[in-house]
């Protein structure tokens, strides 16, 4: 057997394959830990951007019903990771994505004099950046339901609803 514990995909969290439908039919983890229902408090040092994607995104978690306490991790994540693309593309947007560099190397990459030296055009490295922040968001945004496919995926049933029967509640009386 190759492989170990950590190979292949990651399994989906019970709530949110409940969600879904539990389109596969496995029988859930009857011992997988149910964390503390309830949005964490955002932490005071966060940027200041990233508060405000936290006052904003929470809520829509807790309408969704996809949020526990111990999610901090994530929600800490794409909040910064959110603030730092914002921050990179704000430098984009006032420099330009491009620089003028004054290279003064020879063809093997050896220092020259400053009257051999040139100019060249080189990418802002605030788009790397920019790039970087933009994939962690989205990761951490998908971690949490947050993406378009993700939430395509969950079937959510109004607040106060009677709840639906479903296979894993055992035959029918």
């Amino acid at each position: 057997m190759s492989g170990n514990q950590n190979s292949g995909r990651r399994p989906k969290p019970t709530a949110l394959r409940m969600l879904e439908g539990n389109r596969g039919r496995r029988a859930p983890n009857p011992n997988e830990p149910q964390p503390e229902a309830g949005a964490p408090d955002c932490p005071d040092w966060l940027h200041p951007w990233a508060k405000e994607m936290w006052a904003w995104i929470v809520p829509q978690l807790e309408r969704m019903g996809v949020i526990g306490r111990c999610d901090v991790f994530d929600l800490v994540a794409l909040c910064q990771s959110w603030a730092r693309w914002h921050q990179a593309e704000k430098v984009l947007d006032e420099e330009g994505l491009t620089y003028q560099s004054l290279v003064m190397l020879d063809q093997e990459g050896r220092p020259v004099s400053a009257d051999a030296a040139k100019i060249l055009m080189k990418e802002h490295p605030a788009s790397k950046i920019a790039d970087r922040e933009r994939r962690a968001c989205t990761a951490a945004a998908s971690r949490l339901g947050l993406t378009p496919t993700m939430r395509a995926k969950i079937v959510a049933h109004p607040p106060n609803a009677p709840a639906k029967p479903s296979l894993l509640d055992g035959p029918a009386e």
